[in-house]
């Protein structure tokens, strides 16, 4: 089985290796490509893919530039309006994403789980969206989405935050006011080869009392850093890389993903 990540700098991603362990622990041999392209070469390379994977997974920048040259969606999906797994079967491409289910997972093994807490999420793109479901459906709130353009925040990310307990807000208003329960960076800032910056000053995370980042590399990145310094609890990407990648498999392969699974990826990769 073929399958790849496709996105537009790659050089980061860990996504091979631990593909390469589901495909041992599951007995299902597979490759898993990188395959890097420049967005005035999307459509080309998504119909070339089409022709040579059984699935990809998508990452920054096009978990919603993809869409509109898929064949169809999941609920989930739709609902999200971002793709992070597309499944070909009979040459019909079909979007799914599980970066809503792969966060849940993480927050529940991470012993964050937000319910009736304030949460806020620094940026509004793809990832954003699938946090901020996440959070409405695990019951948190109320949800801060801070953005550099506010006004350029859908209002579908208002729909997935529960739009009566949303705040849309500025990273100048975050750093003059902002606090909360759990502070959530789905922004690609601190990410390699960009390690060392974060997305906010530590005189704002020191206002929560626990942070989380979706970035997995570096394991700890300078957001997470001024966390720790802080001795607030923290969440890296890892766990919801693997258990994100784990229900992709499930989608291409059929066959069920249990959270055991994840476990033993992670720990096989020293980063249990």
């Amino acid at each position: 089985m073929k399958l790849a990540l496709l996105g537009r700098t790659l050089g980061h991603s860990l996504s091979p290796e631990v593909h390469a362990v589901l495909a041992e622990l599951t007995g299902i041999p597979s490759s898993y490509e990188l395959e890097e392209t420049e967005p005035d070469r999307l459509e080309i390379k998504l119909q070339e893919m089409k022709e040579v994977y059984r699935g990809w997974n998508v990452t920054i920048p096009y978990k919603r530039d993809v869409i509109p040259w898929l064949d169809s969606l999941s609920p989930e999906a739709e609902r999200l309006g971002a793709v992070n797994t597309v499944a070909v079967e009979n040459g019909h491409t079909r979007g799914y994403n599980t970066d809503m289910e792969g966060f849940r997972q993480a927050l529940l093994h991470a012993g964050l789980m937000p319910e009736g807490r304030p949460c806020t999420v620094l940026g509004s793109g793809g990832a954003a969206e699938a946090v901020c479901a996440c959070l409405k459906e695990t019951g948190a709130g109320p949800v801060t989405v801070v953005s550099r353009n506010p006004s350029s925040v859908t209002g579908r990310i208002r729909e997935h935050a529960g739009e009566k307990e949303m705040r849309i807000e500025s990273y100048k208003e975050l750093e003059e006011q902002g606090r909360g329960w759990l502070l959530i960076n789905c922004t690609p800032v601190g990410m390699m080869p960009r390690e060392g910056v974060s997305p906010v000053p530590e005189s704002v995370t020191a206002r929560f009392s626990a942070a989380a980042d979706l970035i997995y590399n570096p394991s700890r990145t300078a957001f997470l850093k001024q966390a720790e310094r802080l001795g607030l609890p923290v969440m890296n990407g890892m766990y919801m890389l693997a258990a994100q990648a784990a229900a992709a498999r499930e989608i291409w392969t059929g066959r069920s993903a249990a959270p055991a699974l994840v476990e033993e990826t992670l720990r096989r990769l020293g980063q249990s």
